[in-house]
């Protein structure tokens, strides 16, 4: 179906046309997802440059392509200065042309896992794009919101940042009605100095509001009266896990958590593990019904809202062992959570860690005290993989051993594992962690 012609493209972004007009269908940065009729964007980094994929791109039935260097392929161009500007600039022009609302989410923790529940909420009464995955920079925003169509009337928009000035940037772009703010941890402090200067990056997802949208804010955070006193007349809804708010949780006993749901005292019996999730529920609650759901529909959406990959997925892993996986990324918020996950589960408690990136110059006391934070919090042994991690097994002590890469670790892991160990895998993206995941699970199947 034809989305826009390419001379309407050309104004949004302040390119130049060259070749004949014709109509394109969807977009990609990517020339391996190319569908018959796309637009694809000639994005380039520090690694790689998109405009050695034009072609490849034409090849895949690219109808058209943002570039900014001469290219020869055989399709119709728009020229621009700077494709990622460009992108940009599309993804703004088009949000303005939709009568659509516009849901964004920040935090240092916890983002996907509630972004993902407010969208499996909303999907019960709304028609809903959400960001796939945690596609949340300064690509991911504009891509998602290039996605929406008319037959939606929600977007469902992750935000994330490692410097000062981004969240400002993409809400420019996506110009939410409702924003909700999670939290502000430790997470990428090396790029903003300080833990003061995440909540001061994270409090941008505030600054362009209108006075009718709505601001969502988690009044049990450090940070709750600086968020606070940066809305004038915007309408704010609380949710708190110990405090008076319009999101609340009442009591909770194993899964089961009581929640007053703006003034409903409502049971749900959640699937995912963590008190912190209980924190994350009460977030997505309080975002989906300012955009219209009913307590019935939050309820439901609470409860079928399953585990991220990579996220304290709890697998069956090998000599009868269970595995709890939160590989996927860390820091030394999610770490704390993540390990209050695995002191509620029986039999002997193992942690295997990777080492946590972009903290700065706080690393080393960051991973110091991790090591002691396990062994307080009954880990029975540490594994450890990287130069920084291992600052984390000498400072835990008798059971801890560190190693250089995954590689090391895998063999020497799966020759310890016994029945009855919990063992949760947590470590930065770069420690690769999912690796030992897969090496150590018994099937592809959760654990029940």
């Amino acid at each position: 179906m034809m989305w826009l012609n390419l001379s309407e493209i050309a104004d949004m972004v302040q390119g130049v046309l060259e070749g004949a007009d014709t109509a394109v269908e969807g977009i990609s940065i990517d020339s391996r997802t190319i569908k018959k009729g796309d637009l694809f964007v000639a994005i380039s980094g520090d690694r790689f440059n998109g405009h050695d994929f034009v072609e490849a791109a034409a090849a895949a039935g690219a109808a058209a392509a943002i570039v900014s260097e001469p290219i020869s392929a055989p399709l119709a161009k728009v020229q621009v200065a700077d494709t990622v500007e460009a992108l940009a600039k599309l993804a703004a022009q088009w949000r303005r042309r939709l009568e659509i609302t516009v849901l964004a989410l920040t935090g240092s923790n916890g983002k996907t896992t509630t972004k993902e529940m407010i969208a499996n909420i909303l999907r019960r009464c709304r028609r809903v794009i959400a960001t796939s995955g945690n596609f949340n920079n300064h690509i991911g925003v504009p891509l998602t919101l290039l996605s929406m169509r008319e037959q939606h009337d929600i977007a469902v928009v992750e935000m994330g940042a490692n410097h000062q000035g981004e969240i400002r940037k993409l809400c420019n772009i996506a110009k939410p009605d409702i924003a909700l703010l999670l939290n502000a941890a430790a997470a990428h402090i090396g790029g903003f100095g300080s833990l003061d200067g995440v909540a001061k990056a994270k409090g941008e997802i505030f600054e362009s509001l209108s006075a009718s949208a709505t601001a969502i804010l988690n009044k049990d955070d450090n940070y709750y009266d600086y968020w606070r006193q940066l809305l004038t007349k915007q309408r704010i809804i609380e949710f708190s896990l110990s405090d008076e708010a319009h999101f609340r949780l009442l009591s909770s006993r194993g899964q089961a958590a009581e929640l007053s749901l703006a003034g409903q005292s409502r049971t749900c019996r959640m699937q995912l593990l963590g008190v912190h999730n209980i924190a994350n529920a009460l977030a997505a609650a309080a975002a989906s019904y300012a955009a219209g759901a009913s307590i019935d529909d939050i309820v439901a959406g609470i409860e079928s809202a399953a585990a991220v990959a990579g996220r304290l997925k709890v697998r069956r892993g090998i000599k009868g062992s269970h595995l709890i996986d939160d590989s996927y990324n860390a820091n030394p918020g999610s770490l704390e959570a993540a390990l209050s996950v695995l002191k509620q589960t029986s039999g002997e408690h193992w942690l295997a860690l990777g080492a946590m990136a972009e903290l700065g110059d706080r690393s080393v006391a960051f991973h110091a005290r991790a090591g002691k934070q396990a062994k307080a919090m009954d880990v029975h042994r540490l594994f450890t993989v990287g130069d920084d991690a291992a600052i984390a097994a000498d400072n835990f002590g008798k059971g801890g051993e560190s190693f250089d890469s995954v590689d090391t670790l895998i063999p020497h892991i799966k020759a310890q594992l016994k029945p009855g160990v919990s063992l949760l895998i947590k470590g930065s993206r770069a420690a690769r962690m999912d690796r030992l995941v897969s090496a150590l699970s018994s099937t592809n199947e959760t654990a029940h």
